[in-house]
């Protein structure tokens, strides 16, 4: 849950300190870390959202961040 919480401060940061949070939300920006399985469960829930766009979409760091901050706060 930490690490969780820790990508819900880079967008409050992001936030408040006025930068460009949409900047480089293309596929190319791959994170090194997998989405938590927590957040995948999540997301699988909305049915029209399937595996493979999920897995493409999550690659993105900026995207995991977002999802992250959406679903736990």
């Amino acid at each position: 849950m930490h690490f969780l919480l820790k990508t819900c401060k880079e967008i409050r940061n992001a936030a408040t300190h006025n930068s460009c949070i949409l900047n480089d939300l293309n596929l190319g920006n791959n994170t090194t870390y997998r989405p938590r399985y927590s957040v995948m469960q999540e997301i699988a829930k909305i049915g029209t959202i399937s595996r493979n766009t999920r897995s493409k979409k999550l690659s993105n760091a900026r995207i995991q961040a977002g999802c992250n901050t959406l679903l736990y706060i």
